[in-house]
């Protein structure tokens, strides 16, 4: 258990954590974990979570996707939407 522990901290070790296992060489300050390696693993984990849900609402023809010609993907509301279960 963390000294300094409740459940917010413990999820908090555990980005962090997250965050070294995918740059092992990473080194920083209070500051700089605070300001770079948290807020990247938020916007990767919150990045995974919009894309789940944006497929979801695709699934059931909500939102489309859509792939530019240069191949950027963007999504919009779909031109004939359905009804969500």
């Amino acid at each position: 258990m963390l000294p300094c522990g409740n459940e917010e901290n413990v999820r908090l070790a555990e980005e962090i954590m997250r965050y070294l296992d995918g740059q092992p060489h990473a080194a920083d300050t209070i500051d700089g974990v605070a300001n770079w390696w948290i807020k990247h693993q938020r916007l990767v984990e919150s990045s995974e979570r919009i894309e789940c849900v944006l497929n979801y609402l695709i699934d059931r023809g909500l939102v489309e996707k859509v792939v530019n010609v240069n191949g950027t993907v963007i999504y919009r509301k779909a031109r004939k939407p359905t009804a969500m279960p």
